[in-house]
């Protein structure tokens, strides 16, 4: 879906206002839109549609991804926290240990910062949003009731913001964070992952002398590759 909604937007426009039957959706493919809508419409887009998936899967809507906004304790944001930055962690370490073996001239660089890791396979779709009123964002006026869809996957591998965004290169994130909204592993906003922080901090390699667990990996494990068929 991800790929086919790329493409939709790579013909038409980075900001599309779509119907999914009844439903309309504004598709939002650049780091400029993304802005728009996390920051001066950012309270506007803070709740979740009534999905389905939210109602049988999601105990009603009470689970703090698809709730409505302001309805979670502080004690539930503190579990949630914990949950979601364990979780977040071990899929960055699953795809670290995916492709490095495959870039052997990156596995020395790695101790710079493995966030490279998430930017590259983070979901490629975030969790959608629904507006809560009217507003704008690019061109378009925007109902009440939209569903907002951020294509990451499109973000994260558009040249424009990228220098070779399918390369694995850790170095492009040798200065530190990312500025404007060219990463978003995490989302952004008021409804930003509530892990976010916890989840950074788990994946990095060595920073303030502390020494994590693909960093230990790569240091003294040394990895060859397999040709499929041998």
């Amino acid at each position: 879906m991800h790929r086919a909604l790329g493409d939709l937007c790579a013909k038409y426009g980075d900001v599309l206002l779509l119907r999914f039957g009844a439903r309309k959706v504004l598709i939002v493919s650049s780091s400029s839109a993304v802005e728009q809508c996390f920051t001066k419409n950012d309270i506007i887009f803070a709740n979740r549609p009534r999905l389905i998936a939210g109602k049988h899967l999601h105990y009603n809507y009470r689970t703090i991804g698809l709730s409505s906004y302001e309805l979670n304790t502080p004690a539930y944001l503190s579990q949630v926290m914990l949950i979601a930055g364990s979780e977040s962690s071990a899929v960055t370490m699953d795809w670290a240990m995916t492709l490095l073996p495959n870039n052997p001239h990156a596995m020395q660089k790695t101790v710079a910062d493995i966030e490279a890791v998430v930017g590259l396979r983070p979901a490629p779709l975030l969790l959608p949003h629904e507006s809560s009123e009217d507003c704008n964002v690019g061109e378009f006026h925007v109902p009440k009731g939209t569903m907002l869809l951020v294509n990451a996957w499109k973000i994260h591998r558009d040249p424009k913001y990228w220098f070779m965004p399918e390369n694995f290169m850790p170095e492009r994130f040798e200065g530190g964070e990312v500025e404007g909204y060219k990463l978003l592993p995490f989302g952004e906003g008021r409804r930003i992952c509530p892990g976010a922080a916890l989840g950074r901090r788990t994946s990095e390699l060595s920073k303030d002398g502390g020494v994590m667990v693909v960093h230990q990996v790569v240091s003294y494990v040394h990895f060859d590759l397999v040709g499929w068929g041998t």
